[in-house]
């Protein structure tokens, strides 16, 4: 089993490779990002800052919790370094990171993501919670089994789609997974963060 900090080390080790590849790449800062954004008492603007002090104080976070082995974690930082040469100056390394530990650790939200994306998006506009309410049924249904901790995974979600929290969306970001105009980086399919065709 891998330690916890040597799962930090890893990840930060990988974010810094990827973002130090394409380093001339236009940075558009993201005052918007949610506090305590990766479940620690800490307001963070980037992965970096938030594993820096998970390392320091031993706080565990939804994602260190959720990549169980270090199988899973070398799959999803192997995808992730794929996708980033595609996708980097467009989307945020730590979304594109987030979306890989929910494909690879809990597939089953990757699949309520993939099928539910949009009406996901459309919380936005959900002021009675109607839809909220909806979703919520089928998200408790196809996570009835699951052997991963729910409310980790939920917190993951809403870092990709702050409406699944209630939160509105003010990302300073050009694209992000919650934004589908001009591209919409998630595809009918659910299989890739990729460009796709509109």
């Amino acid at each position: 089993m891998i330690s916890f900090s040597r799962k930090i080390e890893i990840i930060r080790s990988v974010k810094t490779f990827c973002i130090k590849k394409y380093e001339t790449d236009h940075k558009i800062p993201d005052k918007s990002m949610i506090e305590n954004r990766l479940g620690i008492d800490l307001v963070a603007d980037d992965l970096e800052a938030t594993l820096t002090y998970m390392l320091g104080t031993q706080k565990s976070t939804p994602i260190v919790s959720t990549i169980k082995t270090i199988r899973l974690l070398k799959l999803v930082l192997r995808r992730t370094i794929k996708t980033w040469g595609s996708l980097h100056g467009e989307v945020n390394f730590d979304e594109v990171f987030i979306y890989n530990v929910l494909r690879y650790c809990a597939p089953e939200a990757h699949g309520f993501l993939s099928r539910f994306f949009r009406e996901i998006r459309a919380l936005k506009n959900d002021d009675k919670g109607d839809r909220k309410k909806v979703l919520q049924q089928r998200w408790d249904s196809i996570t009835e089994d699951v052997e991963w901790d729910r409310n980790d995974i939920e917190y993951l979600i809403a870092i990709l789609f702050p409406m699944w929290r209630g939160s509105g969306v003010s990302s300073q970001y050009l694209q992000t997974v919650t934004i589908d105009d001009p591209t919409d980086y998630l595809p009918e399919d659910g299989l890739e963060l990729t460009p796709c065709q509109n």
